[in-house]
């Protein structure tokens, strides 16, 4: 069942390689336990923040789009929990916002949708 599974994800994606096919050799390889972003550019300063959040997420956003590395800034993660705790995330596209609040467009066919 395994073999299938890795031959039909395979098959699915052209960036998937199995891990037999992986040269661990490799100069261009890296090992996970290495792998580290500095994620030390600044700080969360409460006072230093605008006091309307939509404002404040604005000034988040313009920087994101603004960065090179990111290329959706517009993609996010929402998180809600069920009333027994459970945990549950999906990825969205926000396509406005405004005082009011965020719309967010997702998969309609996804089992969250």
């Amino acid at each position: 069942l395994f073999k299938n599974t890795l031959k039909f994800a395979a098959s699915q994606n052209k960036y998937f390689r199995p891990f037999s096919t992986m040269n661990p050799s490799s100069t261009d390889s890296k090992e996970v336990k290495d792998m580290r972003i500095s994620y030390d550019v600044g700080s969360l300063d409460e006072s230093k923040m605008n006091k309307n959040p939509i404002d404040e997420f604005r000034t988040w956003l313009d920087g994101a789009i603004k960065c090179d590395k990111i290329v959706e800034a517009n993609a996010m993660i929402i998180c809600t929990a069920s009333k027994d705790g459970f945990p549950s995330s999906r990825p969205v596209l926000l396509k406005e916002y405004d005082d009011k609040g965020f719309v967010f467009y997702t998969n309609y066919n996804s089992r969250k949708s």
